[in-house]
């Protein structure tokens, strides 16, 4: 879901049907490591580190066109809460790491194609603005 919303405001998206088309991109991907942390931690000793998460993941990307088998594309993200403490980082877990992880695929497919975004991304302090 995070992946789709940064994307969309890029250009179409959708999830990958059972039979890929002969163009576009796929970004595919695995979880390397995934640590939710421990948000009582967070809160009560975040300044110090502890309880953060914390996400790896390998991301690869095709251009359809091109290859179905060989990515143009891969690398790895890595995110976490890094221990930020108080009341809201102790909610904040890894739903915000999978909005950073969105944000650098999103980051990345910016810099390396030049497409840029259709609509403006809104101002408001969602979650994904974290």
């Amino acid at each position: 879901r995070h992946l789709l919303v940064e994307l969309g405001e890029l250009t179409q998206t959708q999830r990958a049907p059972d039979a890929l088309p002969n163009e576009g991109l796929l970004v595919t991907g695995q979880f390397v490591s995934v640590d939710p942390g421990h948000g009582a931690a967070r809160w009560f000793a975040g300044l110090y580190g502890a309880g953060q998460s914390r996400a790896v993941t390998h991301v690869e990307i095709y251009d359809l066109a091109k290859s179905k088998t060989m990515p143009v594309a891969d690398f790895d993200t890595e995110g976490g809460s890094r221990g930020a403490g108080g009341i809201v980082s102790a909610g904040e877990g890894l739903d915000a790491d999978w909005w950073r992880t969105a944000r650098e695929i999103r980051t990345f497919i910016e810099e390396q194609s030049g497409i840029k975004p259709v609509k403006a991304s809104s101002s408001s302090s969602s979650p994904r603005d974290r």
